[in-house]
């Protein structure tokens, strides 16, 4: 039964990471479109805060990403404490 539980949490994990690299890959295209629209545009800044538009948003979207890696990192961790309480049961 141990056996099993472990091959369906492999089998979990590599799902997890190939969902994982699909959504890299999915934002690398959005990315790359989006470097090629800022390209073609002048540096404008609507809000006139002295910074150009397409730097706004690129900040926004780093800070974002940090945010969904903080919370992946932290969801793996009481993955783990999870899997360890388990193992003493």
């Amino acid at each position: 039964m141990q056996v099993q539980q472990m091959q369906m949490q492999a089998q979990q994990e590599a799902r997890a990471f190939e969902a994982g690299e699909n959504q890299a890959d999915r934002q690398n295209k959005l990315d790359v479109e989006a470097m090629k629209i800022a390209g073609r545009q002048q540096d404008q800044d609507l809000n006139n805060n002295g910074i150009p538009d397409y730097m706004d948003i690129q900040r926004i979207a780093m800070e974002e990403k940090r945010i969904e890696s903080n919370e992946r990192l932290q969801t793996r961790k009481l993955d783990l404490e999870e899997k360890k309480l388990n193992q003493k049961d």
